[in-house]
């Protein structure tokens, strides 16, 4: 039975991943397709990823972060500024405002990666090396839970009630939250360093990113993670595709909640399955599986065409492009669970590695802050390696096309397992056994 504190703090992480997968849900799966309704081409949609730079940038003020005031100062004040972002997103009458509605957004993800740094520092230092397994299930399921509000849910609100009450959802979440950290106390336990200045750090920047790469097993980790996701934009190229074959919003929005559900269950199938299994063979095997239903997406793309369907022949079940729909949205499920599952394994990974550059010998006494700022360099690896491959990805789908694209999504699908047994770490046991001793 879990004890009180154990509970208080994943209840805590739950809750602050949750808001912090909001924003990228609402980015990733709502705001694409009202953007791609619009007429925006897929290079065009692409682009907004850029956006997304501040959580790329997140090591050059990580450490400022980590070493001044406490973490419930930033957590607070980046939540309170994100609900007052929203407030003004819905004075936008519509996402046609694209000047507008970018710079909220930037304004947004600045906000949101500040809050990853604090929420990342926070989970190195208040989880056991034997919680490491859960925890991540936890920071995933909760990121991902928020996304799928963002993602699906805000997307039914503003179809039911406009774009001004959706935003002002997203900002009321936001408010929630404030208040509910509020009457947390575990969150004090990351700012013990802080009280006896032991943490007062006096390196450099290139010292830092030279601290942390000098980590065994950070080198392998960074090139993993570059890589792992690239073929997941997949899922947002068919998304896409459905809603150019002319897939009802309302069913695209439907199918898109109980899509992100099946990545919810796979995060959470990954983490039980920690507990019996080494991260690295986890993340082999699903890598596999995943190639497979990608595959199977690119298939029905071939099979069903380009051509836009009629609202009619998605009337009932029993049509061809009823059933092509269902197969897709099946397909993308299947990609989803199996991507949860890789994602909770690769975290663990990483936040395995992080933990361990606390006990690295490193000059004065700032080891504590060196596993926070591992991780936050270990994450924006990952978020880099998506955001580089966006904007090329929408750019080449312009030009080569659908098919051409899912036959590189299925090869960038097929390197990874191999990847992962050539760079990833020791399995996790493994190295939780290594760090007890």
């Amino acid at each position: 039975m879990a004890s009180p504190d154990k509970f208080l703090r994943f209840a805590t992480l739950c809750l602050l991943y949750f808001v912090q997968g909001a924003p990228y849900g609402f980015q990733s799966a709502c705001l694409p397709l009202l953007l791609r309704e619009s007429g925006l081409s897929y290079f065009a949609i692409g682009a907004m990823k850029l956006l997304f730079l501040p959580w790329v940038c997140k090591p050059l003020y990580a450490p400022f972060i980590e070493t001044t005031r406490t973490k419930r100062f930033w957590l607070t004040a980046s939540m309170s500024a994100r609900a007052a972002t929203c407030v003004a997103a819905a004075a936008l009458s519509s996402p046609d405002d694209l000047a507008g509605l970018s710079a909220l957004l930037l304004a947004l993800n600045l906000f949101s990666a500040s809050q990853d740094v604090a929420t990342d520092s926070l989970a190195v230092r208040i989880l056991d090396d034997d919680e490491l397994g859960a925890g991540n299930t936890v920071q995933v399921v909760a990121y991902k839970s928020g996304s799928v509000f963002a993602g699906g849910v805000l997307l039914l609100v503003r179809d039911s009630y406009g774009w001004g009450a959706m935003f002002n959802a997203f900002a009321g979440m936001y408010v929630i939250a404030v208040i509910l950290l509020s009457k947390i106390s575990i969150v004090e336990r990351a700012d013990e360093g802080k009280k006896s200045g032991s943490n007062d750090m006096r390196w450099s920047f290139r010292d830092i990113i030279r601290s942390v790469f000098a980590v065994p097993g950070t080198w392998g980790v960074v090139i993993f993670v570059l890589v792992y996701k690239l073929c997941e934009r997949a899922e947002q190229t068919f998304s896409l595709f459905q809603v150019d074959k002319g897939v009802p919003r309302a069913t695209m929005a439907l199918w898109s909640t109980v899509a992100r559900t099946a990545s919810l269950l796979g995060s959470t199938y990954g983490g039980y399955v920690l507990y019996r299994r080494g991260a690295r063979g986890l993340v082999i095997k699903f890598c596999w599986l995943r190639t497979v239903t990608i595959a199977a997406q690119g298939l029905i793309v071939l099979v069903w065409g380009r051509e836009r369907c009629s609202a009619e022949s998605f009337s009932t079940y029993l049509s061809p492009d009823s059933a092509m729909m269902y197969l897709g949205f099946a397909a993308t499920s299947a990609t989803l669970f199996s991507a949860g599952v890789v994602t909770t394994a690769t975290f663990t990974v990483m936040m395995t590695v992080s933990k361990s550059a606390a006990a690295t010998a490193l000059p004065d006494s700032a080891a504590g802050d060196l596993a926070g700022t591992h991780y936050t360099v270990l994450a924006t690896a990952e978020i880099l390696g998506k955001l580089a491959f966006a904007g090329a990805a929408g750019a080449l789908t312009d030009y080569l096309g659908l098919e051409a694209m899912y036959a590189a999504f299925v090869i960038l699908a097929a390197v990874c397992a191999p990847l992962a047994l050539k760079t990833l770490p020791v399995p996790l046991k493994t190295e939780q056994k290594r760090l007890k001793e």
